[in-house]
């Protein structure tokens, strides 16, 4: 008796882990809906947010939230894939969800959205390969392409320091809601362009990582003032944003098994004290700066595309860097994300980018969907081999800031200029081996 006493108590904790995540999961999905009806349209409707409820939409929505959540609970802590298909579905799949039955938008694309998270949850959770993650290697980590990414991090400094130095403003960075002002002056020439958008994302959390774990504290240090100092050229907050992220990986290196339950938790806590906002101080810091940025406007921009490009033709991946170099002849005048913002909100200077749902529909429609889902689950299937071969911490900082722009860009961008195949090139040519790891 004593024997099943031990097996049956960590399948008991593991029900309530898995319970308290699909309870979690749909409190969420109500704040999402609450703050919508009450104060989002409210504040923020001159953004084309409205409200127009149909009771059997939001009805069909969260019984197939249920059924998700269902699926999704046999999400295993030790795979890094796993943990980025409950990311999307919190942040791409839910918000959808909100405003297909509280806008009464169209069924056609919330459909299509259900199949490809369908296939998203099957093929990531249900079809595993057997790499498990180990947390650091025990052996000491080295690169290839070392020497590549410390030229091309010279470069990058060089060109970005002479090219912005004269607008430094020290005192504009340091208050986040300034940098904007930066931002329009800076200069990107030289290829600056490309070269800041992979350094950032890719080469200094690398870089970081690297030597965090090989016990270079110098090099990483290095690294790490490199990476603060393009923030201070620049302005841009996801630069610093990367930052706080990697020195938070770095801190809870050792729970990173409970990263699905830390992010689902810290998604309810942010959504509740944005409720606690409102009813003390009628308005929320967090929801104008965070969560109306990150949930509701990529859903609302996903469902303009397909109305949109339903109506004016698909763009078969025209304006994107293949595109141009085929000479492909364009529709518009200016990028479609620019046609977008003039069409739903009244000004041609808007550039209303969005995430692979509603890039990928305007580019192969439904096709074009299907197509990105499985690239899409090849990737997250690669990651989990070199959180195997590598470890989670090193494969979690390289892809984390890259992965994101999946939310707020075309898939193809965001495999090229986003950073995602830099990021597999640079682990490709990575290895652990040789003399014992001094772990920091």
């Amino acid at each position: 008796m004593g024997n099943v006493g031990v097996v049956l108590a960590p399948r008991k904790t593991k029900m309530v882990s898995k319970l308290a995540f699909v309870l979690l999961s749909l409190l969420v999905r109500i704040q999402m809906d609450i703050i919508y009806a009450t104060y989002l349209v409210t504040k923020w409707g001159y953004q084309s947010f409205s409200i127009d409820i149909n009771v059997y939409k939001i009805a069909f929505s969260y019984v197939l939230l249920v059924l998700f959540l269902g699926m999704l609970r046999h999400y295993k802590p030790d795979r890094i894939s796993h943990f980025f298909v409950v990311v999307l579905f919190y942040t791409m799949y839910m918000p959808v969800g909100t405003l297909y039955g509280l806008m009464n938008r169209d069924t056609s694309f919330f459909a299509m959205v259900n199949v490809i998270f369908f296939i998203l949850v099957v093929f990531t959770i249900f079809v595993n390969d057997r790499f498990n993650w180990q947390i650091m290697p025990d052996r000491k980590i080295t690169s290839k392409l070392h020497i590549v990414l410390i030229l091309l991090s010279i470069a990058t400094f060089l060109g970005m320091t002479i090219q912005n130095i004269n607008h430094l403003d020290i005192r504009s960075v340091l208050n986040l809601t300034k940098v904007y002002a930066i931002r329009r002056l800076v200069d990107y020439r030289w290829g600056m362009n490309y070269l800041f958008s992979l350094q950032t994302k890719v080469i200094n959390p690398y870089m970081i990582a690297l030597h965090h774990l090989n016990g270079n504290k110098v090099m990483k240090r290095l690294y790490l003032l490199f990476q603060l100092w393009l923030y201070v050229l620049t302005g841009h907050k996801m630069v610093l944003f990367t930052l706080i992220m990697i020195t938070v990986i770095f801190r809870f290196k050792h729970k990173l098994d409970q990263l699905t339950q830390f992010f689902v938790s810290g998604i309810a806590f942010s959504m509740t004290i944005s409720a606690i906002e409102l009813v003390f101080f009628q308005k929320s810091f967090l929801i104008d700066l965070v969560i109306r940025r990150v949930f509701y406007i990529p859903a609302l921009l996903n469902f303009h595309y397909f109305d949109f490009f339903s109506n004016n033709g698909f763009q078969l991946w025209k304006y994107s860097l293949f595109g141009r170099i085929m000479g492909a002849r364009v529709d518009f005048d200016v990028l479609p994300s620019f046609v977008i913002g003039e069409q739903y909100f009244n000004n041609i200077e808007t550039n209303a980018v969005t995430g692979f749902l509603g890039s990928e529909y305007m580019n192969g429609g439904f096709l074009g969907l299907l197509m990105t889902a499985g690239i899409l689950i090849i990737l997250l299937k690669v990651l989990d081999r070199f959180a195997h071969k590598l470890g989670v911490v090193l494969t979690l900082v390289t892809f984390l800031t890259p992965l994101y722009t999946i939310w707020n860009t075309a898939f193809l961008t965001a495999l090229l200029t986003g950073g995602i195949l830099l990021s597999v090139m640079v682990l490709f040519f990575t290895e652990s081996s040789g003399e014992k790891m001094p772990h920091s």
